[in-house]
């Protein structure tokens, strides 16, 4: 079972040529925004594990109103860059 993180987590790093940005949105859940054209692309939540902390990487689909997992991921920077690339 995983869980989402309620104290609040420090927001990861990305590299500076990323194409993307992370904005706070809960203390474990950021918007990933797409620095060229300011769209945003999707949310990462961080998940606590026995094995440590993974990035979830998530797409809000209008026609559920809900969210739609796109994948778990031990670098926040791979799952930013998967929400980016898998438009």
């Amino acid at each position: 079972m995983t869980t989402i993180l309620e104290k609040p987590v420090t927001t990861p790093v990305l590299a500076a040529a990323s194409r993307v940005r992370l904005d706070r949105v809960s203390a474990a859940l950021w918007r990933v925004v797409d620095t060229r054209s300011g769209r945003v692309v999707g949310h990462l939540a961080a998940i606590a594990g026995t094995t440590g902390t993974r990035y979830r990487a998530q797409r809000f689909q209008t026609s559920t109103g809900s969210f739609r997992p796109i994948g778990e991921f031990w670098s926040a920077a791979e799952a930013a860059e998967t929400l980016r690339l898998s438009r």
